[in-house]
């Protein structure tokens, strides 16, 4: 769950509109079926489905967290990014000074 870090296109966003019920579209054509390149918001939500933590509709080209369970993962991985950038940047401030 670590690749939502990478925020890429607000990816951050659409992981938390995703946790409140949303769905989202996304073009899964240009993925590059491995686990490290990445270029865009797409190719994560993308990787996400590989891995089961999202489910896609084909018909509408959206995803979805699939269940309440995953749901949960989804908000204690939001929260680990959110404290991990707060730490990060206070760190960064302190450096600074």
């Amino acid at each position: 769950m670590g690749y939502i870090s990478l925020d890429f296109e607000g990816l951050g966003r659409t992981v938390a509109e995703l946790i409140g019920g949303a769905e989202t579209k996304v073009d899964t054509k240009g993925f590059a079926n491995d686990l490290v390149t990445f270029r865009d918001r797409d190719d994560v939500l993308t990787l996400l489905v590989h891995l089961g933590y999202l489910a896609y509709d084909e018909d509408t080209q959206k995803v979805r967290i699939p269940n309440e369970e995953i749901r949960l993962e989804f908000s204690r991985a939001i929260r680990q990014v959110k404290r991990d950038e707060t730490i990060r940047r206070g760190k960064e401030n302190i450096n600074a000074e």
